[in-house]
C-alpha cells in the first residue's frame, strides 16, 4: 500500500528491457526508430498476457498518454497496477519545440524512485517491452479507487475524510522535506487502499527544487486548484502553492463545492478557465459555511490564505488539532508498514 512496497532504488535511472537478459537504459533516439512487432492490445488478446513476472488481467483506466491495467505478480500473487506507454508516441518531438513526454515521464520515475513513504505511491518496477515497444510502470493497486470517485458515490464519511487529509498532509510534508513539490494536488490524485489508508499519487508534473525559496514561473495542475500567486503570471514559490491546492481539495471534499465561487468556471476552455479563476480569487473572500467546527475553520483559514507567506506548512497542517481523531490511525498504519518492511528484509 502506498509506499509500503519494496522497490529497486535504481529503477528511476535504469529501465530494463523485458526482451533482454541484461538491464539497460534505452536511449530516447532508439525509441524513435523502434518498430513494435504487435500492439499492446494484440498482446492483451494473445491468451497469455505475461511480461517479466506479471500477468496482465484487464484494463482499468486510461489517461492522455497511458493505459492502466490490473495485473498480478507471479512471484507472490499480489494484485498491482501497470501504466503502459507507447514509446514511439511519448518520444515524438512536439510541434512547440518542448521536450517530448518521455522526458517528464523519466523525471517522474526519478522522483518516485527517490521517495519512500507509506502515503506516497511507490514505484515497484519499470521496464521496456520491445515486442510492443511499450514502457511499463508497475505501482501498487488501490482497490477502492480515488477520493473524487468515492465522494461522487457518497462512499466516504467525515471520519474517513479526516484520516485521508491527515495522511495526505503527512505525505506532502515528507515530499517537501525532500524538496519535491507535487504541483497537481486534487481529490483525483488521492488513492484509497482501504477505508483508513490513503496515498498521494500522480507525480507526472512534480519537480525537485533546491530550497524553500526556489522560484518557478510555469503553471501546472488543474485550473480550479491554482493559487493566487500562480494565476498572477509572475515568479512564485511552489511549496505554498501545493498547500493552497490541498486547501481547495479539503474545502471541496467537505462541503461539496469549491470556495471563491470557482464552480462558476466549470466547463470553459482551459485558457478562459484560468482567467476566470483569477478573477474569482481577486474578487471573492473565503466564505466558510455556518456550523463548521472551529478546528476546521482555523485550518481552512490558514491553508487558503491568499498571502502565501502566511499559509501553514504541511508539517503544521499534519499537527493541527483538526486531525486529532486520526492520529491513532496513522500510528497503526506506520506500525503495519514497519512490520511489512522488516518481513521483506528477512525474506
Amino acid at each position: 500500500m502506498g509506499g509500503c512496497c519494496s522497490k529497486d532504488k535504481d529503477i528511476g535511472n535504469d529501465i530494463s528491457d523485458s526482451g533482454s537478459s541484461d538491464a539497460i537504459i534505452t536511449p530516447q533516439e532508439i525509441y524513435l526508430s523502434q518498430r513494435r512487432l504487435y500492439s499492446f492490445s494484440d498482446f492483451m488478446d494473445s491468451g497469455s498476457p505475461v511480461l517479466k513476472d506479471y500477468k496482465f488481467i484487464n484494463e482499468i483506466g486510461s489517461g492522455a498518454l497511458s493505459r492502466v491495467y490490473q495485473i498480478v505478480s507471479l512471484k507472490d500473487n499480489e494484485i498491482l497496477a501497470a501504466k503502459v506507454y507507447d514509446n514511439q508516441r511519448i518520444s515524438r518531438p512536439t510541434l512547440t519545440g518542448e521536450d517530448p513526454p518521455y522526458v517528464s515521464i523519466q523525471r517522474e520515475l526519478d522522483i518516485m524512485a527517490k521517495l519512500d513513504h507509506r502515503y506516497v505511491i511507490s514505484l515497484i518496477d519499470a521496464f521496456n517491452d520491445e515486442n510492443t515497444n511499450s514502457l511499463i510502470i508497475i505501482i501498487p493497486f488501490a482497490p477502492l479507487g480515488n477520493v473524487k470517485t468515492l465522494l461522487d458515490k457518497r462512499a466516504l464519511n467525515s471520519d474517513q475524510l479526516n484520516a485521508c487529509f491527515h495522511q495526505v498532509a503527512i505525505a506532502l510534508a515528507y515530499m517537501h522535506s525532500m524538496n519535491v513539490v507535487h504541483r497537481d494536488i486534487k481529490p483525483e490524485n488521492m488513492l484509497a487502499f482501504t477505508e483508513d489508508y490513503f496515498a498521494i499519487t500522480d507525480l507526472s508534473v512534480s519537480q525537485e527544487v533546491e530550497s524553500d525559496e526556489t522560484m518557478v514561473m510555469d503553471i501546472k495542475g488543474s485550473p480550479a486548484f491554482l493559487s493566487p500567486e500562480e494565476c498572477a503570471g509572475t515568479e512564485f514559490i511552489p511549496k505554498p502553492a501545493d498547500v493552497w491546492a490541498y486547501g481547495i481539495s479539503l474545502f471541496s471534499c467537505y462541503f461539496g463545492y469549491f470556495p471563491f465561487s470557482i464552480d462558476e468556471c466549470d466547463g470553459l476552455p482551459i485558457g478562459n478557465t484560468i482567467l476566470m479563476v483569477t478573477e474569482k480569487l481577486n474578487e471573492k473572500e473565503l466564505n466558510i459555511p455556518d456550523g463548521t467546527s472551529s478546528d476546521l475553520i482555523d485550518l481552512l483559514t490558514h491553508v487558503l490564505d491568499k498571502d502565501p507567506t502566511k499559509r501553514y506548512t504541511f508539517e503544521q497542517i499534519a499537527n493541527h488539532s483538526f486531525f486529532e481523531q486520526s492520529r491513532h490511525i496513522d500510528e497503526e498504519n506506520a506500525k503495519e508498514c514497519f512490520l511489512e518492511e522488516e518481513q521483506e528484509k528477512q525474506n
